[in-house]
């Protein structure tokens, strides 16, 4: 299997990340219920009847789903104990975060399916904000969609490279692997994604 599991903090059985280097393993995040179980059981360990209620879906639609996450080493049980005659078991996601490595070609990506699955949740978890929110304007810092846009860019290999790293260094602070304190702040999910264009008048233009 090949996920390379980077260093943990201290005290901490987590990875701080997954490099996820096989295309086996980026199917299994193909879904976007499996993503969410993810991300449910990062900060703590849950149940599947935790998850079935925080996730709002059945218990029984949720055990294929886990053992494809730990088949594949995304998930793993943190926990077992008696409740009756039933071992009751909590599982804990194996890191808090998850990227792709660059061994992988862009075609393994897009047949893995993994693209259309986060695209999914983005679309689903944006849907939620919004019916949520109270009417605050968009951009607003109380609103549920503090960010919203879409940009063109022009750039060279050496931008590319250069932006990813100005990214990292406007992102990290407020990431909670590197910031943990979390008085006074809410939850925001930030999802971004550079990618060529066809040329205008192309068959394949939008």
């Amino acid at each position: 299997m090949a996920v390379a599991k980077e260093e943990a903090r201290p005290g901490h059985d987590q990875a701080e990340r997954l490099l996820l280097r096989d295309p086996a393993v980026l199917r299994a995040l193909a879904d976007p219920l499996r993503i969410r179980i993810l991300e449910e059981t990062v900060e703590e360990p849950r149940t599947v009847k935790q998850l079935a209620q925080a996730l709002g879906v059945p218990p029984t639609r949720l055990y294929y789903h886990v053992k494809i996450l730990q088949r594949n080493r995304l998930l793993r049980v943190h926990n077992r104990r008696m409740v009756g005659s039933i071992q009751e078991r909590s599982y804990l996601a194996t890191a808090r975060s998850w990227i792709a490595d660059p061994s992988l070609t862009v075609a393994a990506v897009k047949k893995s399916g993994v693209l259309g699955a986060l695209a999914d949740l983005v679309k689903a978890e944006m849907e939620v904000a919004a019916r949520d929110d109270s009417g605050g304007p968009v951009g607003g810092p109380s609103s549920s969609l503090p960010i919203l846009g879409l940009s063109e860019l022009w750039l060279s290999p050496d931008d590319i490279a250069d932006l990813r790293r100005q990214l990292e260094e406007l992102f990290g602070p407020y990431s909670p692997l590197t910031n943990p304190d979390r008085a006074g702040r809410r939850r925001y999910h930030l999802f971004m994604a550079g990618y060529t264009m066809a040329p205008s008048g192309s068959p394949d233009a939008p």
